[in-house]
């Protein structure tokens, strides 16, 4: 049984530029007293350039990964903190189970291993508390793992361990536990562990419910747009389409890629897929832009590499009945299309966690202030987004937003003192010129050093 799963909060130290940080959706920051999670779930992230936005990101798709049973991304080195022998992450949910709700805490530690030259996840846990009307209940151990435990007892607690060697599945968990060192997956949420415990447990259900819930989440339900994911739009090379479409009978997610600069050929399946994709966008896409839509133009079958027919596609823009190339539209109209489909998932279902890096790139600001406002107050599921454009700092309410710091020991914030009558977004510009917060919200620069560095720099080939 797939529970409802609701991200709740992320805890970074020692991640690239955060040394530590703290966000947490303002349902659960405000009420975990209350246990009462009817509040806004949008969290838009702001702060100037180089000061954490893009980590928390970062952290959301590494989160991802590892949930979904997937290796950890060979480049994932180049992003651990200098000086720092581990990263640590942990990430608090909440998991309703028709009604039945339970907090979850996964932690993990991660540590560049520079004998097998691989990022590796040292130390796993997951915890639950089950809340009872106005109170959780003690918190309980799922499994404590630990690369370097004893080979005689591969996690804690002891009386779960038991029940494997019980069921006489212990050698298979040495075996589960081999390969998520070898491949630097996650030892919990790898098929080869889930397979031991769903033997050992079959009358526990609660344990693979969760286990299970939060693999489903991160495959189906979690969304991670980032930069590098939309940087081809920009270059006019490729258009990604994050999608989810879902009726009664099956639900079908993912990404699907299509060029910009030339024809794609695509399978028939990814042609089916994409051209309902397409009709779902056009439903908001022409509320959004008035007078436009995009089409997916088949202009032939063709014979692919794998034997495979295929059809060969181009993506058109058509305004008034005109009909011209996707790539000739503005990238912030490219960027909407790109992510409309996930938007339209977040909107409609509880369940949709959306993260996307830069919302703003591209989109004109009342648009963009539009969007939230009617999100803020309709959307069923999550929205975490980084932003440079100081629009939605007038719509969105003062604690749906975060910022960040200038210092790396408490990279994320939210403004204290903040009146309902303030307006957030000279609020938060009076609080960068004049302080006032508990950190130091902006790194201040000089004009004057700035005009002498460019002639400096202007002059470095004179003699």
């Amino acid at each position: 049984m797939y529970g409802t799963v609701r991200m709740q909060e992320v805890t970074i130290e020692n991640f690239k530029n955060v040394k530590n940080g703290i966000a947490a959706f303002q349902s659960y920051n405000k009420h975990r007293n209350k246990l009462d999670f009817d509040g806004t779930d949008i969290m838009g992230i702001y702060g100037q350039n180089g000061s954490g936005k893009t980590t928390l990101v970062e952290g959301l798709d590494l989160l991802k990964s590892i949930l979904s049973g997937e290796k950890i991304n060979e480049n994932m080195k180049n992003l651990l903190t200098y000086n720092s022998e581990t990263t640590s992450f942990k990430y608090v949910f909440i998991i309703d189970f028709s009604g039945k709700k339970f907090f979850i805490y996964y932690n993990f530690q991660l540590k560049y291993n520079t004998s097998s030259l691989k990022v590796e996840i040292i130390k796993e846990t997951l915890k639950y508390a089950e809340i009872r009307k106005d109170s959780r209940l003690n918190t309980k151990t799922i499994i404590d793992y630990d690369i370097d435990n004893d080979k005689n007892q591969i996690f804690t607690p002891k009386n779960i361990y038991k029940k494997i060697i019980d069921t006489d599945e212990e050698t298979n968990l040495l075996v589960a536990r081999e390969f998520s060192k070898r491949d630097s997956t996650s030892f919990i949420f790898s098929d080869e562990t889930e397979k031991v415990l769903q033997i050992s447990f079959n009358d526990e259900n609660l344990y693979m419910d969760i286990i299970k819930s939060l693999k489903h989440f991160a495959k189906i339900d979690l969304f991670v747009i980032k930069n590098d994911y939309l940087g081809h739009i920009n270059l006019n090379t490729l258009m990604p389409f994050s999608f989810m479409l879902s009726d009664n009978k099956s639900l079908k997610k993912g990404t699907v890629i299509v060029e910009l600069f030339k024809p794609s050929t695509i399978t028939k399946e990814t042609y089916n897929v994409l051209d309902n994709v397409i009709t779902q966008i056009n439903i908001v896409l022409q509320s959004i832009i008035p007078g436009l839509t995009i089409e997916i133009k088949n202009l032939k079958e063709e014979l692919m590499e794998d034997g495979e027919i295929g059809i060969t596609v181009q993506l058109l823009s058509i305004r008034d009945n005109v009909n011209i190339p996707l790539k000739f539209e503005s990238d912030g109209i490219k960027k909407i299309i790109s992510i409309l489909s996930a938007l339209i998932a977040m909107y409609n279902n509880e369940k949709v966690c959306l993260v996307v890096d830069e919302l703003d790139a591209g989109i004109f600001e009342f648009l963009l202030g539009e969007l939230l406002d009617i999100l803020k107050s309709n959307a069923k599921g999550q929205l975490i987004f980084t932003s440079h454009n100081l629009r939605p700092l007038e719509v969105l309410d003062k604690n749906d937003v975060i910022f960040t710091t200038t210092n790396p020991e408490n990279r994320y914030i939210r403004l204290k003192n903040v009146k309902n009558s303030n307006n957030l977004r000279d609020f938060y510009l009076r609080g960068i010129f004049l302080g006032g917060q508990d950190e130091p919200i902006y790194e201040k620069t000089k004009s004057y050093n700035i005009k002498r560095a460019f002639r400096k720099a202007g002059n470095i080939y004179e003699k």
